[in-house]
């Protein structure tokens, strides 16, 4: 996955938000987005991981 954000089905469900931030490297401004995982998401996880045994 070359950009590694979620599908927008899981932020529309409120299981990641993702954010841009602005960062400065040198003389080069890049935009980078951040993937986020809420608390909602990670009840999602942890549900999934505690049905895999």
């Amino acid at each position: 996955m070359k950009n590694n954000l979620p599908y927008q089905e899981y932020i529309d469900r409120g299981v990641f938000k993702v954010r841009e931030v602005v960062t400065v490297r040198k003389d080069l401004t890049v935009n980078v987005t951040q993937t986020l995982v809420t608390a909602k998401g990670i009840e999602l996880i942890r549900e999934i991981l505690s049905t895999q045994d």
